[in-house]
């Protein structure tokens, strides 16, 4: 097992370095997301639809 002990480490080292590579090469590279912004008009109303309730009939259990 000792002799295995300094290739554990450069796996180690090297699953660290390259895994906190991918995360600043992903945040480099990801587009900023940009967040819409709520009319300030207050005459305007704002209306929320409601989905209406789903038809068990489309998941119905099989019969065997």
């Amino acid at each position: 097992m000792t002799a295995l002990k300094p290739f554990i480490l450069i796996a180690c080292v090297a699953f660290v370095a390259g895994f906190m590579g991918y995360v600043a090469l992903s945040r480099i590279s990801a587009p900023e997301l940009a967040v819409a912004e709520a009319p300030q008009d207050s005459s305007t109303p704002t209306i929320a639809s409601v989905p209406a309730p789903a038809d068990d009939g489309w998941n119905a259990g099989k019969q065997i």
